[in-house]
């Protein structure tokens, strides 16, 4: 009987021991960094409005644009007067001056190299952007950023853009006297960058260019409605042949292409894999590694013409894929239109 007693006694000194001991691995399970390539940002979350105590939860996301609601943003975590810390190592493709804006319900922070360039962590429950201009002094030249957000009662929201503002690659020919020859070698010598575009007065690109211009380093979101592209073109009957290189890291690319009137992308001169038609254009996946030319033509024939184009993972562009994809929203400012019957989906993580 005493043996009998004295195994029922340490079963139940063994049960505790073990429960003792597995309660913590759940929790740090919970708290398990996730695995995301790099170009990534890691952020880890706080029960308090002020970035203190105890880390409840880190987890990794490739874009800062989050849509909370008076939800909370994961297990755990308050859903109000939380905070959070975002921290990541970013590269530019051009040099020059960028606007960075943190659209925000709630206070945020944001630091470049360690140098704070907003500051503003007020208790205010609608929505606002904070902006602040930073010199980019190197292209490709790795900057380590961190974003610091806070809660409050009420909604949270957070995201991060930035774009070009001033500056350009010096190694990017603006002659507009220069040959397509020689121009094309200067521009995959600097590596391309940002977008180099031939405008050509026919519906389909060809012969010599009757304009050129440049943009900045990201996806192409631009709605002309019956603008035509640059002065002296007409309204209607034109095409653009649009240029970048870009240095992917190794991954397979979903790109998403949609126009008025039509168009057609290549990548090193050969054509996306698995096109999909989508409303008013398509989409198509290329498996990448290295330095790679790409090429969109846009082509109008006649009334409003637009022309949205990015590709996910968003590496080399701001850009959130569109709203034919139900993942983002429809481009910078939403100036590229949704698909017909779409609508802006809340991202959460």
């Amino acid at each position: 009987m005493k043996t009998i007693r004295k195994r029922i006694i340490l079963f139940v000194v063994l049960t505790v021991l073990v429960s003792a001991v597995a309660l913590p691995a759940a929790n740090a399970q919970d708290q398990e960094i996730e695995e995301c390539a790099s170009p990534s940002w890691v952020g880890s979350f706080y029960n308090t409005s002020d970035l203190t105590g105890p880390t409840i939860h880190v987890l990794c996301r490739r874009l800062l644009d989050f849509a909370w609601g008076g939800g909370t943003p994961f297990r755990g975590v308050n859903n109000e007067n939380f905070s959070m810390s975002w921290s990541s190592t970013q590269s530019f493709a051009t040099a020059g001056t960028y606007r960075f804006t943190a659209t925000v319900i709630g206070g945020a922070r944001v630091f470049i190299d360690g140098q704070l360039i907003i500051d503003d962590m007020t208790d205010v429950r609608q929505m606002r952007e904070l902006e602040a201009d930073f010199v980019i002094d190197t292209a490709s030249k790795p900057y380590n950023m961190r974003v610091e957000y806070a809660a409050y009662p009420g909604e949270a929201h957070l995201r991060l853009d930035w774009s070009l503002v001033a500056g350009a690659d010096p190694l990017i020919i603006q002659d507009h006297s220069v040959t397509d020859a020689n121009l094309m070698e200067e521009f995959k010598a600097g590596g391309g960058n940002v977008w180099w575009i031939e405008h050509f007065m026919s519906t389909t690109p060809g012969g010599t260019p009757a304009g050129y211009a440049i943009h900045v380093a990201d996806g192409i979101s631009y709605d002309y409605k019956l603008d035509p592209p640059r002065a002296g073109f007409p309204g209607d009957g034109w095409s653009s042949r649009w240029y970048r290189v870009v240095d992917f890291p190794a991954g397979t690319y979903t790109f998403t292409f949609r126009a008025q009137d039509g168009g057609l992308v290549t990548i090193d001169g050969q054509p996306l894999d698995n096109v999909t038609s989508i409303p008013g254009g398509f989409t198509g996946t290329k498996t990448l590694n290295g330095r790679h030319m790409i090429v969109v033509e846009h082509y109008d024939f006649s009334g409003e013409e637009s022309i949205f184009f990015t590709w996910d993972p968003p590496y080399g562009t701001m850009l959130r894929p569109d709203g034919c994809n139900a993942v983002y929203t429809a481009g910078v400012n939403n100036n590229a239109p949704l698909c017909p019957g779409n609508t802006i989906p809340t991202v959460n993580p």
